[in-house]
């Protein structure tokens, strides 16, 4: 039986739309290359603590 990880990733919203989708399939497609992805969601922009 496989192990399940879960992982979050906060990007800068100065990527804009463009940029986070295609920071996002970069890291599924880098995960993939040595397990599976069950999973993706996207919570959106959220205002961090600090601001």
């Amino acid at each position: 039986m496989a192990n399940k990880y879960e992982m979050m990733v906060v990007l800068s919203p100065v990527l804009g739309d463009e940029g986070i989708t295609s920071t996002t399939e970069a890291i599924k497609a880098k995960i993939e290359s040595g397990a599976t992805v069950d999973s993706m969601e996207s919570i959106g922009m959220k205002r961090m603590a600090y601001e």
